[in-house]
């Protein structure tokens, strides 16, 4: 699986040498391909950039001219946002929050909704500090004073992507 979506193992392997600073010839040799292999590489990726860098302007300017309520949520970036689950926009996340959590703070339930579980883990990840390590009975602690199934909601957590963890359950985080 790669590190990065939309982006081949030669690119990826590219990115890294690149980031690197190694020259052309060494790259070239270590990955069998030509050095103008390694130049064509080079020339596609800063297209893409500028591809990129346009389509993120025009994102911008679209998410400016749309009323506050429409606007989609922002999910980190490790989450799996491959399906509707994650299109999700202010106005619906509001109303699913206020649907489920009690003044105080707590979890009234659990939905059976893949949509809603989404924008409670949204929340819920909120309270954890970006890149900090916590074992699993300090993740339980501080899902605990949530909910009494701080189990699922741990579950839920990593099977959705927002919150990684050691395979042994040493350590969970949030990617910065």
């Amino acid at each position: 699986m790669h590190q990065w979506k939309g982006v081949s193992d030669t690119q990826e392997h590219l990115l890294e040498a690149f980031f690197r600073g190694e020259d052309d010839a060494s790259i070239a040799g270590d990955l069998g391909i030509s050095r103008s292999t390694v130049r064509n590489h080079r020339f596609r990726m800063k297209e893409r950039t500028r591809h990129a860098k346009a389509f993120l302007a025009m994102m911008g300017i679209l998410e400016k001219s749309q009323k506050p309520g429409a606007r989609l949520v922002d999910f980190p970036a490790n989450t799996r946002m491959e399906d509707d689950r994650f299109a999700l926009t202010e106005e619906e996340y509001e109303r699913i929050i206020s649907k489920y959590f009690r003044e105080d703070g707590t979890l009234d339930r659990f939905p059976f909704k893949a949509k809603e579980r989404v924008a409670l883990l949204r929340r819920v990840v909120g309270l954890l500090a970006p890149g900090e390590k916590y074992t699993e009975k300090a993740l339980n602690g501080i899902l605990s004073a949530v909910t009494d199934d701080y189990v699922l909601v741990r579950r839920c957590l990593v099977d959705y992507g927002f919150v990684n963890r050691i395979r042994d359950g040493s350590a969970y985080w949030v990617e910065l």
